[in-house]
């Protein structure tokens, strides 16, 4: 190798140096950002599972059969984004195409 060769190799050198850094660079802020959407997805699915739980809870508080009382016709509902707060609906006939009551769900 000739000495005027020498700074073409270091050139060389220093700029496939330059490159790796900034390939390094970009693959860490991949990484970083997979591990955030896993950390994400986990903390999603343990509160799904948590609502779960909490939906549950309340299904069992709602009786299992309707009350038969002469005279009375009941109808209850829950609204699907209220269920969580605790708010169930017991309905009444209502003035609609068949005398039936309906809620968002």
């Amino acid at each position: 190798m000739t000495e005027s060769a020498v700074p073409y190799f270091a050139l060389l050198l220093a700029a496939t140096g330059i490159l790796a850094a900034i390939v390094a660079s970009q693959i860490r802020s991949y990484v970083e950002a997979a591990l955030r959407e896993a950390d994400t997805q986990h903390q999603l699915k343990q509160v799904e599972h948590e609502l779960q739980i909490a939906r549950s809870i309340q299904q069992s508080l709602l009786p299992k059969l309707r009350p038969q009382i002469r005279g009375l016709r009941w109808q209850a509902g829950a609204n699907r984004r209220m269920i969580l707060a605790g708010i169930f609906t017991i309905g009444r006939d209502c003035p609609t195409a068949g005398g039936q009551c309906s809620w968002p769900m």
